[in-house]
């Protein structure tokens, strides 16, 4: 029949076979150009049969997908991709790029999208933005690192809105139909407002859906400092349960617990000792840092091998564009860089070096301090799916002593290594595969005190893996476990040179699992966790149990154990 017949309305005219087949070289160009079509009624697969002769376009799709299915349409001077989109659609079908062809794949009836939020400028997460996909009725607000979710949602097109005030709205096109799960990346751009003054007035109401946990934003840490420094435990010493034994000194003491029974995580990594001179100063420099998880008690699962509390810092991503920082303080100096690397990964580095050394030898002192550490992180992302990162720490500290004529160094070093890999696998399921390495030493001369000198030394080796899934709006479960292997070295002798030496090898497996539900006023966190130490010959179960109940907005009921 006459009306059974694709007629190409091209703008430069009738497309030649020649033409055709330099136009087919690019498949984007072929999709963009303009054309007319009239289909009755007709099998999908001869309609697109008709635009391989025409244009060069390429289709990969199983004969039995498209048996029986037919199209109608009629369009002039319209994109060819609009046309397909209308043709497969009919039918429920789409389109995704293979190189040179287009793939026929069936639509996905729910999908969902996932991403961060961060400023244009300067690469930060955003929290608090407000992200939804227009016409939907379906949305949310950005959490403390920048990253959003909205899922499950019909697969179709729409289009994605970002809000926050103090930037520039922003939008973007997504296709949810080819996907169960898009990754969708935003950065958004500062905007200057001129308003007159509001007052806004509300009562207060605090929800914390997590039992005795606080998350601390780096500008947050920013605006604390000890001994003229930026520190991130002066800002830890601030939270409810945490004592400092004074404000020259950034130990913490949580919930009644001594300061060596607390974890503190970097990426994953264990710093066994986050100070310097003896807690006076942190570790860790804060512009380097991007957010700390604090718990002061009644911590899921996944943790475990401490008593008292958890800190869980995470090291900032490096940015999009190249940047450098020079400070300088009353005891320290410090330089940052970071920066992209390629179109799929970014870097950042941190170097502090103190000088209190060289001024306590210029003014004759017979003690003289000195502090250096660091933070790099690595990261790389292969795909949009897919993030890992390689984060580094170093701290030493040394005290040189001029007691006698050879000059004594006390020496600590603290070193630790975290490599991380991140996978989505869709709105549901997701995972993470952690290896660790860790090194802690200590050393004390004999000139001291005139007696036994020490040598301390623990090193670390783990490996780690955890799967975490949203099992329904209301429910979320995570399980994992880890091997690690410790080496404890110790060392110490006195004038009658006697000798005490211990040499010891442990391995410590560990295997979790937990759950959060939240459901109108209620909020659990369940798990368990299972240790077992030196191959098996001590097994330890740990179960843990929160609950907490909103009486009121600004009253909340809490249990743990």
């Amino acid at each position: 029949m006459k009306r059974n017949r694709l007629v190409i309305l091209l703008l430069i005219g009738i497309v030649s076979p020649t033409f055709a087949q330099l136009f087919s070289r690019d498949v984007n160009k072929i999709l963009a150009s303009k054309v007319g079509v009239v289909f009755n009624h007709i099998p999908l697969d001869s309609a697109l049969s008709e635009f391989t002769k025409a244009t060069g376009l390429r289709f990969i799709y199983e004969n039995n997908h498209l048996r029986d299915l037919r199209v109608t349409l009629a369009v002039t001077d319209t994109p060819v991709e609009e046309i397909l989109d209308r043709l497969l659609e009919q039918n429920n079908l789409t389109f995704i790029k293979e190189k040179d062809r287009l793939r026929i794949i069936a639509v996905y009836k729910y999908s969902g999208v996932r991403g961060t939020v961060t400023n244009a400028r300067t690469g930060e997460p955003l929290e608090a933005v407000n992200v939804f996909l227009q016409g939907s009725g379906y949305g949310c607000s950005t959490d403390h690192k920048g990253g959003y979710e909205i899922q499950p949602v019909a697969g179709k097109k729409y289009n994605l809105i970002f809000q926050m005030l103090g930037y520039k709205p922003g939008r973007i096109a997504i296709d949810l139909r080819k996907t169960d799960l898009l990754v969708q990346n935003f950065r958004l751009e500062s905007n200057v407002l001129e308003i007159s003054g509001v007052t806004v007035e509300a009562p207060r109401a605090i929800k914390a859906d997590e039992l005795s946990r606080y998350s601390i934003r780096s500008n947050q840490l920013s605006m604390t400092a000890s001994q003229g420094q930026k520190d991130v435990f002066a800002a830890i010493q601030m939270m409810p349960g945490v004592v400092a034994t004074s404000e020259m000194k950034s130990n913490l003491y949580i919930r009644g617990g001594n300061s060596d029974q607390n974890l503190l995580l970097l990426d994953g990594g264990i710093i066994y000792n986050p100070f310097h001179f003896s807690g006076i100063l942190s570790a860790f420099d804060v512009d380097a840092i991007e957010s700390v998880d604090f718990f002061t008690g009644g911590f899921p699962a996944e943790y475990g091998g401490r008593l008292s509390a958890v800190m869980d810092l995470q090291v900032r991503r490096g940015r999009d564009h190249y940047t450098g920082q020079l400070d300088l303080s009353p005891l320290s100096v410090k330089l940052l860089g970071e920066g992209p690397i390629g179109r799929r990964g970014n870097v950042l580095v941190s170097a502090r070096k103190s000088y209190v050394s060289a001024i306590a030898r210029t003014i004759g002192d017979r003690v003289e301090p000195d502090f250096s550490d660091g933070i790099a992180q690595l990261e790389f992302r292969p795909s949009a799916k897919e993030r890992i990162t390689l984060s580094g720490f170093y701290g030493q500290d040394q005290v040189r002593l001029q007691k006698t004529r050879e000059a004594q160094d006390l020496q600590s070093e603290n070193l630790s290594t975290a490599l991380n890999y991140h996978r989505v696998f869709n709105h549901k399921v997701e995972t993470l595969i952690r290896g660790t390495l860790g090194r802690f030493s200590t050393t004390f001369p004999a000139p001291l005190t005139e007696a036994a000198p020490q040598t301390n030394k623990l090193e670390d080796a783990a490996l780690q893996a955890s799967v975490s899934s949203t099992a329904s709006e209301h429910l979320n479960w995570k399980g994992g476990g880890q091997v690690r292997f410790l080496n404890i070295f110790y060392r110490s002798y006195d004038p009658i040179v006697t000798e005490y030496k211990i040499d010891q090898n442990i391995l410590e497996s560990a295997a979790f699992v937990q759950s959060e539900y939240h459901k109108n006023r209620w909020s659990m966190q369940n798990g368990i966790r299972f240790c077992i130490y030196d191959s098996g010959k001590d097994l330890s179960v740990e179960p843990r149990l929160g609950v907490q109940y909103a009486l009121y907005n600004f009253l909340t009921l809490r249990a743990a154990y």
